[in-house]
């Protein structure tokens, strides 16, 4: 077993010790591998957890289907929108998506008392900062890097202000709550939590310069599509191109329709919650594919995911099909590329990105 997955179970096996893992209505996994998924529920069920699980991830609901005697629902709610009790948190990664999180669980709280919200997560994820910031919230257990944060369900947030002199984040918790925020014209339908959720990230923006320079037909996926970005620009700028948009994330693809939705897009194309290339993805062809690989999963970084696509997309592209992919320098995906595809080139590089394009062997 993996040395963070030894961790992992160790570190469950105690949960059990200070917190009433058997009366949990809800456990919401967020960034965990399908592993960790996989080595930690087995050890919940041991100490009787017999609530839902909700997972964020389409990855996640795979593993999940090892255990049929739980209910598991995918969805980007800690509780799937459902009435709440005590409930187990992974913490999410960055402060907004955290007190989202929280407040949705709060929110779904039929009454507070004597309820508790348990948050979990390694150090890096920003679990210690965590029990600072909400009133009556304390360490429960501490193993290794990981720590379990006992929150009040009614506990308010500490009222403080940041740096900047602003007041502590609030987001809506409503379902039909968006962030929004404009490029090129285009509306952007974002939460805490999607990649980028506050602007245009400048590796997109980069791709998009010369996506746009082409003259693009066809079937075309975004994989990784994050809140839509790529996809939306090409649907817009090519209006006989058709655009599956993919994510492992389900927030992700909630904010890439809603993205569509804003820009009359959804008639030209489809969203689909999956991890790499699934069943859902490996069905269809494509004349080509777009992407701004993720390589992180949380805080940890996680090249594995990219090269498990850039293997498997030879089967789903057409004869003559072609990738464009954007990274950051240090990931260098000039290899995997020219391990799987043909007239690989490097159509820009920067001192911060890679623009790769390269054509079905």
């Amino acid at each position: 077993m993996q040395a963070d997955l030894r961790a992992a179970a160790r570190f469950f096996s105690s949960v059990e010790s200070v917190a009433p893992v058997a009366s949990l209505t809800h456990l919401h996994w967020v960034n965990a591998s399908a592993d960790q998924v996989s080595t930690v529920t087995p050890l919940l069920l041991d100490a009787g957890f017999a609530g839902t699980v909700v997972v964020a991830r389409a990855s996640q609901q795979q593993a999940m289907g090892a255990f049929s005697a739980l209910n598991c629902a995918l969805h980007d709610h800690p509780s799937a929108g459902q009435a709440a009790g005590d409930v187990l948190l992974e913490a999410p990664q960055g402060r907004e998506a955290a007190q989202l999180a929280i407040a949705q669980i709060q929110a779904a709280m039929v009454e507070c008392e004597p309820h508790t919200i348990w948050v979990f997560g390694d150090k890096e994820s920003g679990i210690q900062s965590l029990a600072k910031r909400y009133v009556g919230a304390s360490t429960a257990l501490s193993k290794g890097h990981l720590r379990l944060v006992r929150i009040p369900a009614c506990a308010p947030l500490v009222e403080a202000t940041n740096k900047k002199g602003r007041a502590p984040f609030a987001f809506p918790t409503e379902a039909n709550a968006f962030h929004t925020f404009t490029w090129d014209g285009l509306t952007l339908a974002t939460r805490p939590g999607v990649f980028s959720w506050r602007h245009a990230d400048a590796a997109s923006t980069l791709l998009l310069k010369h996506l746009l320079a082409e003259n693009l037909s066809g079937q075309w996926l975004d994989w990784g599509c994050g809140c839509g970005l790529l996809g939306a620009a090409l649907l817009r700028q090519f209006p006989d191109l058709r655009v599956v948009m993919s994510d492992d994330h389900y927030r992700a693809a909630v904010c890439t329709q809603q993205t569509l939705d804003a820009n009359a897009l959804q008639a030209r194309a489809q969203v689909i919650c999956e991890d790499g290339v699934g069943p859902r993805i490996g069905a269809l062809a494509f004349d080509g594919v777009v992407t701004n690989p993720p390589f992180h999963r949380g805080v940890r970084l996680d090249r594995g995911v990219a090269q498990r696509f850039l293997r498997d997309a030879q089967s789903i592209l057409k004869p003559g099909g072609v990738i464009w992919l954007v990274g950051n320098r240090h990931l260098d995906y000039g290899a995997a590329l020219q391990r799987d595809f043909s007239q690989v080139s490097c159509v820009e590089s920067n001192a911060q990105f890679h623009i790769w394009r390269a054509q079905r062997r």
